[in-house]
């Protein structure tokens, strides 16, 4: 299968959106319990229009993996954060507006303010004020996992990276940090939330320690 890396194009947000719950909801217990109903059609709206939102920005980057026919396997979300754009949580109190797209069985809003807060201070302790190029989101389809679609989306970032002398940062999944270290991200901070003080169930895999971490790709200057 031939794969190319593109630009996405607005009307390719429903198509990501549902790519982000699909590859996200079976391997990451937190989605599970932030999403209890799983991927639903406010969700998705939701997921929508918080993309929309920054879309145009000059230092948000979206691109996406493609087949020869168009089909969209994976894709990913890049900011770019220097002086001009720093991260935008620096020197500012937390805050979490989920979106009114949204009802109770849609999010566990609680779990995500948590959650969300939690990856904030990793943030905020770690590249606040640093020039980098910050991954945001990367997922492909399990359907085509395992074809090179998320590791040519990787390589673009670690080639821009590299060409404007940037360090790469990304806040990792338990599942997803033996493949980052492949391409030589290490490990530089760690947020753990419990997800049984959140309502975790048994049933769904909820229950216990979520540990995020935060990785680092460092070109050399």
């Amino acid at each position: 299968m031939h794969i190319t890396i593109h630009g996405v194009i607005p009307s390719d947000l429903e198509t990501i959106s549902e790519i982000q719950f699909a590859a996200l909801l079976p391997v990451t217990p937190i989605e599970r319990l932030i999403y209890p109903s799983g991927m639903t059609a406010n969700s998705i709206l939701a997921s929508i229009t918080e993309k929309q939102r920054r879309f145009h920005e000059p230092n948000v980057k979206y691109l996406k993996a493609v087949t020869e026919r168009g089909q969209i396997l994976s894709f990913a979300r890049w900011y770019t954060l220097d002086h001009d754009k720093p991260y935008e949580g620096s020197g500012s109190a937390f805050t979490f507006r989920p979106s009114q797209q949204l009802e109770p069985e849609d999010m566990n809003v609680e779990t995500a303010r948590s959650f969300y807060q939690g990856i904030d201070e990793l943030k905020k302790r770690n590249i606040a004020g640093k020039p980098c190029l910050y991954l945001s989101l990367i997922a492909t389809h399990p359907n085509y996992q395992g074809l090179g679609a998320g590791s040519q989306l990787l390589d673009w970032g670690i080639k821009y990276a590299t060409e404007h002398g940037l360090d790469i940062y990304a806040v990792s999944t338990a599942a997803s940090l033996a493949w980052y270290e492949k391409f030589g991200f290490r490990s530089v901070d760690k947020f753990s939330i419990d997800m049984a003080c959140m309502g975790g169930k048994d049933e769904n895999n909820t229950l216990g320690l979520y540990t995020a971490t935060l990785i680092q790709f460092t070109v050399a200057k």
